[in-house]
């Protein structure tokens, strides 16, 4: 799992979902996270106060009404598994006995 070093809030949920995904067995990279590097990404997720982690179904820029898609999550990926972000969120509320 990728995070950004810099330019972002070091928030609570930020801090817990960090320490869920290493709970779970995930790597924790801090680094830049740049767009050219959108193909190789598989999930990609915001976290907040109010919502712990969020998926994000696809990332876009416009300009000049030319719309540029940088990411665009796959929704006919058949995966039996849970998406990282949700056992990343599963595993705070168990933390928290909810």
């Amino acid at each position: 799992m990728k995070t950004p070093d810099r330019g972002i809030l070091e928030g609570y949920a930020r801090e817990r979902v960090k320490k869920a995904a290493v709970a779970l067995g995930y790597s924790v990279e801090e680094r830049p996270i740049a767009l050219h590097e959108a193909a190789l990404w598989k999930e990609v997720f915001l976290t907040s106060a109010t919502r712990i982690c969020q998926p994000v179904e696809r990332i876009t820029h416009e300009i000049d009404g030319k719309v540029t898609v940088y990411w665009n999550e796959d929704p006919v990926d058949n995966k039996q598994e849970l998406p990282v972000w949700q056992n990343i969120y599963n595993q705070i509320l168990s933390e928290e006995n909810l």
